[in-house]
C-alpha cells in the first residue's frame, strides 16, 4: 500500500469516526427532540378540510375553549357560540400545519416566568387538539413566531407539549398564521351558507322608506326553461338561472335583481358582535329582508341604521350581529326603482325598421329595407354604413336610465322635456313608434339629464355618455368602409407612384404568399410586412369625412401621390387614390370604383397608408 493511498483511508475511517461520535454521543442537557406525527403521512389529501382524517378540533386560548366540528363536507361548525360556521380556509391552515407532523431538535427547559418571552404564558398560549373520531390524535402549545430579520421566510415558532416544561423551536414554519385573529377570527366572516343562486324569492320591508311604494318591495324568481341538451363534454349547471318579476308592485319589470341576490348572499362581517353598541337598534321600524331559498328555508334579515360609517346586520338562528360597512348596508337597502328594468326602449335590434334623430338643428331618419339594408331618408343622398348602424342598433337595444324619479322628485321642476334637446324616435317591424325625449341638465348633477319615453307619465335620468350613444348625426352613421372584401379574394395590388410601380401577385397554391412582378421579378419577399400591406387594404376604412371638401381643395384633380389598384378573383378592380395633401397628417383620398363611397372625400389614418405605401426595397 503506498504511503498516498494510506492517508486516503486514514481520512476516511477519521470521518467515519466523527459520524459514529455525533450519532452516539449522550445528548445529557439538551433533552428529547420534538416529533410530533403528522396525520397525512403516506396519504395525499387535496383539501384536509373535506377529506381529511381529522375531524374535530378544539381550540383552546385566553381561558375560552372553541370546538370546530365537520358536520358536511368541507363544512366546519364552530362553538361556541351555537350555530355559529367555522371558516374552511383557516381550519384547512391548521390542518395542513399539521399535516406532515411538527418535528425540532432545539429546545430548553423553561421555567413559568420564561413563558411569556416564547408567547407561551396563558394570555397569549393557543393550545391547539386535534381529534379522529372520538380519540385524540395530537395536541401542541403554540407560542409565538420568531420572525427572520431580513423578512425573508416564515419565521420559527416556539411550542410545547401540553404538561411538558420544555420549550421546543420550530425552524422555518408559522404555526400562529392559523390564529393571527384569535378565536374568534376562526368564524366564517360570510354570513350566509348559501349562493345566489340558491335565491327563489326576496322581500324587502322598509318602513322608513320616503316613498309609499318602496315600503314594500316583492320579487319572485321562476326558473328558466332549460335551452336543449347539453353538448358531449360540456357540463349542464346545476342550478338554473332565474326570471325575475315584480310581484309587488305588480306589473313592473324586474331588472338585474341577480346582482342584488349576489349582495345578499356575499354578505361579509367586518366582524361579529354580541350585543349592539350603545345608540344602535333594530326595532320594528328596522329594514327587513326576507330571503325564501329554492330548497325551501326561508333567511330573515334585519339591518340597522348607518352610524359611524357601520351598520349592524341580524340574521335569524345566527349568534351575534354581523358589523358591515356603511357601503354595505347601503347596498341592501333597495329602492323599486333601484330593481327595475331601466332599458328603455325595450326592443330588440332585429325588430326596428326605421329610426328618427332630431339633435338641435340636426336630423337624421334612416329605414331598412326588405332586403335588411339601411338607407338615409333624411337628408337624402348619403350613403348608411354598416358598423354604426350595427353600433346604434345595439345601444338603441340595450339604452339604460341612469334612475327613475318618483313624481315628487319633478314637481315643480324644470325639466326641460316640454322642448326637449333630442328626441329619438324607433319603430318596430310592428308598426308601433317609441320617442325617447331627452332635456335639460340636472342642476346638481352635471353630465345628467332629464329624459322620457312617449306613453309613460315617469321621468328618467339619462348619463351624458349614454345619451352620447344615441344623439347621432349624418356625420356618425355615415358610411366609412372603402374596401368591403376580405384578403383571401385579393390577387394582386398595384402600387403607382411617379418613380416607381410595384406590383404584387398572389403565389397560387401557396396560402398568403405574394411575389414581386415589378418593377422586377422577385419571387422571395418578406412575410410579415407584405401580409400587413394586404390586410390593411382588405376592409380599408376611411378615418373621417371632412364636409366641403372638394377634390380640387384636397389635391385630388391631377395626379395623385399614390394609386392602389387590388385586383380581386373575380376579376374586379378597386382603385384608391391617395393625395398629397393632408389634415393633420392624414392623407386626403378617394376611390372612383366603390359605389359606397365613389365621389367622397375621405382622409386615411396615416399609420394604415404608411402599411401599404411601400416601394420594392421595403418588401425584399
Amino acid at each position: 500500500m503506498n504511503r498516498k493511498t494510506t492517508i486516503l483511508l486514514a481520512t476516511f475511517l477519521g470521518l467515519l469516526l466523527v459520524v459514529a461520535l455525533v450519532r452516539l454521543w449522550p445528548r445529557g442537557a439538551a433533552g428529547p427532540d420534538l416529533r410530533i406525527p403528522g396525520w397525512g403521512t403516506g396519504t395525499k389529501v387535496e383539501k384536509p378540510e373535506e377529506d381529511g382524517p381529522i375531524d374535530r378540533i378544539t381550540v383552546a386560548a385566553q381561558g375560552g375553549v372553541t370546538t370546530l366540528r365537520r358536520v358536511d363536507k368541507g363544512k366546519w361548525s364552530l362553538e361556541p357560540p351555537q350555530g355559529a360556521r367555522a371558516d374552511r380556509y383557516k381550519v384547512r391552515q391548521v390542518l395542513q400545519a399539521f399535516e406532515a407532523g411538527v418535528t425540532s431538535v432545539v429546545s430548553s427547559r423553561a421555567g413559568a416566568q420564561d413563558l411569556k418571552a416564547f408567547g407561551l404564558d396563558d394570555e397569549t398560549r393557543v393550545t391547539v387538539t386535534l381529534f379522529k373520531g372520538d380519540a385524540a390524535f395530537t395536541a401542541l402549545e403554540v407560542g409565538s413566531v420568531q420572525k427572520p430579520e431580513d423578512g425573508i421566510g416564515e419565521g420559527d415558532t416556539f411550542v410545547r407539549e401540553p404538561g411538558s416544561d420544555r420549550v421546543y423551536r420550530v425552524i422555518g414554519r408559522d404555526l400562529r398564521r392559523p390564529f393571527e385573529g384569535g378565536v374568534t377570527g376562526l368564524r366564517d366572516k360570510r354570513v350566509h351558507d348559501w349562493e345566489s343562486a340558491d335565491v327563489a324569492a326576496i322581500t324587502i320591508r322598509n318602513p322608513k322608506a320616503e316613498a309609499e311604494v318602496d315600503r314594500l318591495i316583492v320579487l319572485k324568481g321562476e326558473p328558466k326553461a332549460a335551452e336543449g341538451e347539453a353538448k358531449e363534454g360540456e357540463k349542464k349547471p346545476e342550478k338554473p338561472e332565474r326570471d325575475w318579476r315584480f310581484e309587488t308592485p305588480a306589473g313592473l319589470r324586474a331588472g338585474n335583481v341577480k346582482s342584488y341576490a349576489a349582495t345578499l348572499a356575499s354578505l361579509y362581517a367586518q366582524e361579529y358582535v354580541d350585543a349592539l353598541p350603545e345608540g344602535v337598534t333594530l326595532g320594528e321600524d328596522a329594514l327587513r329582508i326576507e330571503v325564501a331559498l329554492a330548497d325551501g328555508r326561508t333567511v330573515q334579515m334585519a339591518v340597522s341604521d348607518v352610524k359611524d360609517e357601520s351598520a349592524w346586520v341580524q340574521v335569524e338562528g345566527v349568534p351575534g350581529f354581523a358589523k358591515v360597512s356603511k357601503y354595505t348596508a347601503e347596498s341592501l337597502r333597495k329602492r323599486v326603482a333601484d330593481l327595475r328594468d331601466k332599458t328603455l326602449f325595450g326592443v330588440q335590434k332585429d325588430d326596428v325598421t326605421a329610426i328618427r334623430i332630431v339633435n338641435g338643428a340636426s336630423r337624421v331618419e334612416v329605414a331598412r329595407g326588405a332586403d335588411g339594408a339601411w338607407r338615409a331618408v333624411a337628408p337624402a343622398g348619403w350613403v348608411v354604413g354598416k358598423a354604426p348602424m350595427d353600433t346604434l342598433l345595439r345601444d338603441i337595444e340595450t339604452l339604460a336610465a341612469k334612475d327613475i324619479l318618483g313624481p315628487d322628485q319633478t314637481s315643480g321642476v324644470d325639466t326641460g322635456l316640454g322642448s326637449p334637446g333630442a328626441t329619438v324616435t324607433v319603430t318596430t317591424r310592428d308598426g308601433v313608434a317609441k320617442t325617447l325625449r331627452i332635456g335639460r341638465e340636472l342642476d346638481k348633477e352635471k353630465g345628467t339629464f332629464y329624459a322620457a319615453l312617449s306613453g309613460s307619465d315617469e321621468v328618467v335620468t339619462l348619463a351624458q355618455w349614454m345619451a352620447q350613444k344615441v344623439r347621432k348625426g349624418v356625420q356618425d352613421l355615415r358610411n366609412k368602409l372603402v374596401f368591403d372584401f376580405p384578403a383571401e379574394r385579393i390577387r394582386a395590388i398595384e402600387i403607382a407612384r411617379a418613380d416607381e410601380t410595384l406590383r404584387l401577385e398572389r403565389v397560387e397554391g401557396e396560402g398568403e404568399r405574394f411575389r414581386a412582378t415589378s418593377p422586377s421579378d422577385v419571387p422571395d419577399l418578406k412575410e410579415d410586412p407584405v401580409r400587413t400591406l394586404v390586410h390593411t387594404l382588405a376592409g380599408l376604412t376611411a378615418k373621417d369625412l371632412p364636409e366641403g371638401k372638394t377634390r380640387a381643395s384636397a389635391g385630388l384633380t391631377g395626379k395623385p401621390r399614390v394609386e392602389v389598384t387590388v385586383t380581386l378573383d373575380d376579376g374586379s378592380r378597386h382603385v384608391l387614390r391617395v393625395s398629397s395633401q393632408n389634415q393633420g397628417g392624414d392623407p386626403y383620398a378617394e376611390t372612383p370604383t366603390d359605389p359606397a363611397m365613389r365621389g367622397t372625400v375621405f382622409t386615411l389614418n396615416q399609420y394604415q397608408v404608411r402599411n401599404f405605401d411601400k416601394r420594392l426595397a421595403e418588401l425584399r
